[in-house]
């Protein structure tokens, strides 16, 4: 009777030194699956990273910006999106091939700034009434701002060194090409920057390796790079169709 109870003291520390042991074990799993989900790049510091992007950000500002009211007087495709943005603010019926996306975003300024309509955009070298069209050429250039310093961000989640994700980033900076479509009123600084940002939030999501793949999906990290690679693509998809090749 003694052994008996001897034998059942000695399964009872058994079980409870196994569960201890499990426990401890998935608390360690659960920390390696985390730190599994971190970016495999090596970023610099935070506050340097911060300073970096912002610096980047104002000399993308101040190139894009300069004398961005020159000509004052209606530009290539301004004629169409100058035009388009007037005929959503009078709620007129118009057809185009390209999807809406980047003309409701010049819609927006036309509503929030109270642009005179009634002016004609048909006519290339059509001079502007007034001031407000410098608003209207302003989105894209922000747009195409933003590029820059994202450009930074995707070379380093592909792993580049931090000089030459530098310098890729000014070559987005000074590329004469988007320069001279953001100082006007186009929307192919609306596609190129959700193209970016679709191609960082994939990268982002593709930087995390997984342990357990069930435990992989519960994650919400992930899925937040998940829903942001999504809404990149079909903003990117909502500007033009061409950026389907982005697909």
């Amino acid at each position: 009777m003694v052994s008996d109870f001897k034998h059942t003291k000695l399964r009872k520390r058994a079980k409870s030194k196994n569960e201890s042991t499990k426990h401890e074990t998935g608390q360690s799993h659960d920390k390696q699956l985390d730190h599994s989900l971190e970016p495999n790049s090596s970023f610099p510091h935070h506050n340097l990273l911060f300073c970096l992007l912002l610096v980047l950000l104002f000399i993308a500002l101040v190139v894009r910006f300069h004398n961005i009211a020159n000509p004052p007087e209606v530009v290539f495709d301004e004629v169409h999106f100058g035009g388009f943005a007037c005929l959503y603010l009078k709620q007129q019926y118009f057809f185009d091939i390209h999807p809406p996306l980047g003309k409701l975003l010049f819609y927006l300024v036309v509503y929030a700034v109270d642009f005179n309509c009634s002016f004609d955009f048909s006519t290339i070298g059509k001079p502007y009434q007034d001031f407000l069209y410098i608003y209207l050429r302003a989105v894209p250039s922000v747009a195409t701002s933003l590029m820059v310093p994202l450009t930074l961000l995707i070379c380093l989640n592909l792993g580049v060194s931090l000089p030459l994700s530098i310098a890729a980033a000014f070559l987005i900076l000074l590329d004469l090409l988007i320069i001279g479509h953001s100082r006007f009123i186009l929307v192919d600084g609306f596609q190129w920057l959700f193209m970016e940002l679709s191609i960082y939030a994939a990268l982002r999501l593709l930087n995390f390796v997984p342990i357990n793949p069930k435990q992989f999906y519960q994650n919400l990290e992930w899925w937040k790079w998940v829903v942001c690679t999504g809404l990149g693509l079909g903003a990117a998809v909502s500007v033009k169709w061409s950026c389907l090749a982005t697909l």
